[in-house]
């Protein structure tokens, strides 16, 4: 996960940053329909962040893949034998 993190978390901050100061500027129209979007955006956004990094992260973290799990080559391998000694 850390390298998930440092790869990716990246430019997953900052599309967030960038939604969300876009969407922050919609809080200063004296129009309703663009407050209402602004809280909409900013909302979703926010959620969306802390869920990707926070939630996700650590349910990932529990219940990740281990030893061969997610390995598709590990399937595919010619020799049977191998695959089910090493479960």
């Amino acid at each position: 996960m850390q390298q998930a993190y440092s790869e990716m978390g990246v430019s997953i901050l900052s599309g967030t940053i960038t939604t969300f100061g876009s969407g922050a500027f919609l809080f200063g129209g004296y129009v309703v329909t663009f407050q209402k979007f602004a809280v909409l955006i900013t909302s979703t956004i926010t959620i969306s962040f802390l869920v990707s990094m926070l939630f996700f992260g650590s349910l990932l973290h529990i219940m990740g893949p281990e030893n061969h799990c997610g390995n598709l080559d590990f399937w595919n391998k010619k020799d049977k034998t191998t695959r089910i000694e090493s479960i």
